[in-house]
Parts: structure tokens; sequence; C-alpha cells
């Protein structure tokens, strides 16, 4: 039979969970709570770890939204598929909007895409075929680029 934990042993249990988690990098509070709920800690023990973390400045959404908006954005990623990631984080549709808005000043995304599609091409004899303009098309388009700029930038090659 297994032992039932007390309440103090199993918060020092989830603490080390928690910590071993953010080792690598920040995680957003869902991921958090998530982790904890697959562990199978109790309701009660993951509110107050995420308190806790909460309090040492070790989960904060806002500061994880903007580390990976800057972190996607040298991949190069898209605002769309940065804003599906971070959704999908389970970061709240103000806080995305607002880390995203944050760099939108200062990324020119058809600047990106230029520079991009030149280091792709420049083995490649010009001027380019259909085929080749439908992939690169759909790469930046999988990579979350503003469709319309995309279309544009192609076309203009």
């Amino acid at each position: 039979m297994k032992k039932e934990e007390s309440p103090k042993s199993s918060f020092l249990k989830a603490k080390r969970v928690v910590f071993q988690f953010l080792k690598f990098r920040l995680r957003s509070e869902a991921e958090i709570i998530q982790k904890l709920k697959n562990k199978h800690f109790d309701d009660d023990t993951i509110k107050k770890l995420v308190l806790f973390f909460k309090k040492l400045g070790l989960i904060d959404d806002i500061k994880f939204s903007k580390l990976w908006v800057e972190e996607r954005l040298k991949k190069p990623l898209g605002f769309y598929r940065i804003r599906k990631e971070l959704s999908q984080k389970g970061i709240s549709p103000e806080i995305i909007d607002k880390a995203i808005l944050e760099k939108k000043d200062t990324y020119d995304e058809k600047q990106v895409i230029l520079e991009t599609i030149q280091k792709k091409i420049k083995n490649a004899s010009l001027p380019l075929s259909i085929k080749h303009k439908r992939r690169l098309y759909n790469y930046f388009v999988r990579r979350g680029f503003d469709i319309e700029s995309v279309a544009e930038i192609i076309n203009n090659l």
C-alpha cells in the first residue's frame, strides 16, 4: 500500500518538479499547471506553487511572452505563427497582443522575407520558375508570415 503524503511533502516534491521544468527555459503559467496535473498533484498544491513561483518572478506570462516573441522572430517566424504558439501555451490574447505589438514597430516582416529569399535563391538561376515561387510562398506561409506580404514579394521577383 502507498503511504499518504503530507501536504508539506507533496509541496516540496512539486516544487522540485517545477524547478526542474524551469531549468531550461521560462514556462507559461498554464504549462506549469498542466505539468503538475500530469504528475497528479492536487489542485491546492498547484495553486500554492503557482503563487510561490509568481512571487519569485519565475512564473510571469508577460515576461515569458516577450522572450518567446523575441526568440521566435530570430528563426525567423511570422507573427501569425508566434500568436498561435503563445495561444497554445495558454497565454491570454491580451498579453499576446501586447508582446507582439511591442515588436511590430521594430520588425519589418517584408524585409525579413526578402532577405531570407535572397539567401535561399543565391545559387538559383533567375528568373524563378512557378514551382520555386510556389515552394517559397508555402515556406513563408507555414512559418506564419503575412500572406499578402509574401505574395507581393514573391510576385515581384
